[in-house]
């Protein structure tokens, strides 16, 4: 037998349970750690739409007060999008 002698065959065994105790303590903080960061990540997700909403609104009001009875050249790069405009009425619109 490889392992005959008692000490060797012990010391092998005590070492292969303090091997076992860091891996099952390690899985535990990893575990741990992954339930906080994706709390974290929902509120920090809740946190960017509000600021998006928010600087949406801003925007939105900024654009209203920026619209005259005036013709004018809106480029829509969300969906690839040139309209002309007067006022808040769509004269043309060219898909590009």
């Amino acid at each position: 037998m490889i392992f005959s002698n008692h000490r060797i065959r012990n010391l092998l065994i005590i070492l292969f349970l303090i091997f076992l105790s860091f891996e099952a303590g390690g899985y535990y903080l990893g575990a741990r750690g992954m339930r906080t960061s994706e709390r974290d990540q929902k509120e920090n997700q809740e946190t960017g739409l509000n600021a998006l909403k928010t600087k949406n609104a801003a925007l939105k009001q900024r654009l209203q007060s920026m619209t005259t009875n005036e013709t004018f050249i809106v480029v829509d790069t969300g969906r690839n999008v040139l309209s002309l405009k007067k006022g808040d009425k769509t004269i043309r619109e060219a898909v590009v």
